[in-house]
């Protein structure tokens, strides 16, 4: 029996005495790198929106650049069609008043016979002559200002000086349109024109068209006998100048000087839809 108590006891002091192994466990404050490796500003620049600059000093500037959006200003904005109409009528179109000067001068106004008659340069009396001056033809060039008018309002003013050494009589003058069949348009007539004086006359154009080419024609001129012995000069002449004057026009083809002919100003509305 006391056998057997030893044993039991020598058994369990046995048992009692035996504990399992811990695991060791400890901190390092010490840390190591798992990788190693390098990389350049030129690795990480792999967006094609992405742009370095490097300046003198070099500092490195990186831009990134990406469209915002694809819409255009026309999604945005819908302006109404605004195609109007301007009419300009000529009559608020300013035309500068026209002068031109033609010259007759004495010799080619006495004709051949008349220059014998009357050499140049010599000193005499000079009797009456009527009717000595008939049918001369005198050109009038108006291209310079205008090719064709036709006119709603507007004057012809002709002004004649006499640079001859008598007095002029019975003087007919008429200005036609070399372009329209000799069309007159206008006559005149002056009773008396004095040495080394001039006259004046004009009449209305409202209604009528003149084109470029004229013709002024001296149906008759009297010369009247000088008060004593005068210079017979061939150079001497009489003076025609041509004026219209107050011009308006309904139809013209012609240069019109530098002006600006109309102002318009208008508002327009903006549809910005969405935006």
């Amino acid at each position: 029996m006391k056998k057997t108590l030893l044993i039991l006891l020598t058994i369990i002091l046995i048992f009692s005495c035996k504990h399992e192994l811990e695991k060791p466990t400890w901190d390092v404050d010490l840390l190591a790198p798992l990788l190693h490796s390098q990389m350049s500003i030129n690795d990480i620049l792999t967006d094609s929106n992405t742009i370095l600059n490097e300046d003198r000093d070099g500092f490195i500037t990186l831009v990134f650049q990406e469209k915002f959006t694809g819409i255009n200003l026309d999604t945005l904005i819908s302006v109404a069609d605004t195609l109007d109409a301007t009419k300009i009528v000529l009559d608020s179109i300013t035309f500068n008043d026209i002068s031109i000067i033609e010259i007759s001068r004495l010799g080619e106004l006495l004709g051949p016979l008349g220059r014998i008659a009357f050499p140049h340069l010599d000193t005499m009396n000079i009797p009456d002559l009527p009717g000595i001056i008939q049918g001369k033809n005198i050109s009038v060039d108006a291209s310079e200002h205008f090719e064709s008018m036709t006119f709603h309002k507007g004057y012809l003013r002709i002004d004649l000086y006499n640079g001859l050494p008598t007095e002029l009589a019975n003087v007919d003058v008429s200005l036609v349109d070399a372009n329209n069949n000799n069309n007159t348009i206008a006559s005149f007539n002056f009773q008396s024109i004095p040495s080394m004086s001039h006259v004046t006359d004009s009449v209305f154009l409202g209604g009528m068209s003149i084109n470029k080419d004229l013709i002024a024609i001296l149906h008759n001129a009297d010369v009247l006998a000088s008060s004593g012995p005068v210079i017979i000069n061939h150079w001497d002449a009489i003076f025609f100048k041509i004026e219209i004057i107050d011009i308006g026009l309904t139809e013209a083809t012609t240069i019109f000087p530098e002006q600006q002919v109309a102002e318009i100003i208008k508002e327009h509305p903006f549809n910005l839809g969405s935006a």
